[in-house]
């Protein structure tokens, strides 16, 4: 009776033993790192580089834009309209001689286009601006949900203004040329307008003569908005929890921009974007594993 016993537990623990040295010889022979790799997507990227076209064309939709023609664009902050304009993602705007306040006539022009994917977190929206020569800048980028889209919102001045109903965005500020008040804002969207989260002055100005770049980055509990003019980057941040928002569409918009009181000459001043693109980070693939005689 004893030896049916020691037989059955004899063939066990060799079997243990054989299973642990064929797990270690394969552990060994294993490339170190090749289990798992990290990835960026790009859900967009954009450069412009088409020819000059009245639309933007591509996936990108414009809306309420208003081309001026001279007897109702007398105020300060437009009308406008958008452009594709020497390879950019140009706002156009007019200015008069009789500008001498704002009326109902002015638009603010906005475009969106929806991106290959729902973001994960963190997620960075990047681009580059230029300004005209009144250096007038209260331009918006960023993502926002495409179901539920914009809403309008009038201010006292009849003013039409779309925000989107969910979204987060970078708000680049400049008075005109006249004022040292250059600044950039973190903005949260929901259906009671325009929150914002953070207000940053910026250590430079913006200035027609310079290309800047920025960058708006959502992670899971923290917005980030960074400005460069080539010399020097100013970056901010601010505590806040997107999880409840979904992120499936871009959107560039005018908020007050365009010409102000200063602005001299008649005819055409531009506001440009360019290089806009959308990724987020990180995502991980799993690979086979390798060994190390390729096998």
């Amino acid at each position: 009776m004893q030896r049916k016993i020691v037989f059955p537990l004899f063939i066990l623990l060799f079997s243990i033993c054989i299973s642990y040295l064929l797990i270690k010889s394969l552990s060994a022979n294993q490339s170190p790192g090749a289990v798992e790799e990290q990835i960026n997507r790009t859900l967009f990227d954009d450069d412009f580089a088409r020819v000059d076209s009245p639309d933007l064309g591509e996936s990108w939709n414009e809306f309420n834009e208003h081309v001026s023609n001279g007897s109702v664009g007398s105020t300060f902050l437009g009308p406008g309209f958008i452009e594709l304009t020497n390879g950019t993602f140009a706002f156009h705007y007019s200015n008069h001689p009789s500008k001498s306040g704002v009326n109902g006539q002015n638009y603010r022009p906005y475009a969106y286009t929806t991106l290959s994917s729902t973001t994960s977190l963190p997620v960075a929206v990047t681009f580059s601006i230029s300004t005209h020569s009144d250096e007038r800048v209260d331009h918006i980028i960023g993502l926002m949900e495409n179901d539920t889209g914009f809403i309008e919102v009038e201010d006292g001045l009849e003013i039409k203004n779309y925000f989107p109903q969910n979204g987060i965005s970078i708000r680049l500020l400049r008075s005109n040329r006249n004022f040292d008040n250059s600044a950039i804002r973190a903005v949260h969207y929901d259906q009671s307008g325009e929150n914002t989260l953070l207000l940053s002055p910026l250590p430079f100005q913006f200035e027609s003569s310079d290309v800047f770049t920025g960058q708006l980055t959502i992670d899971m509990d923290l917005i980030t908005i960074s400005m460069s003019d080539g010399n020097t980057t100013h970056t901010d941040s601010v505590s806040f929890d997107p999880s409840n928002l979904v992120f499936d569409q871009l959107f560039v918009a005018d908020q007050q921009g365009g010409i102000s009181s200063l602005t001299s000459g008649v005819g055409d001043f531009i506001v440009t974007f360019d290089n806009i693109s959308v990724v987020d980070s990180p995502h991980l693939i799993y690979l086979p594993l390798v060994q190390k005689d390729n096998s």
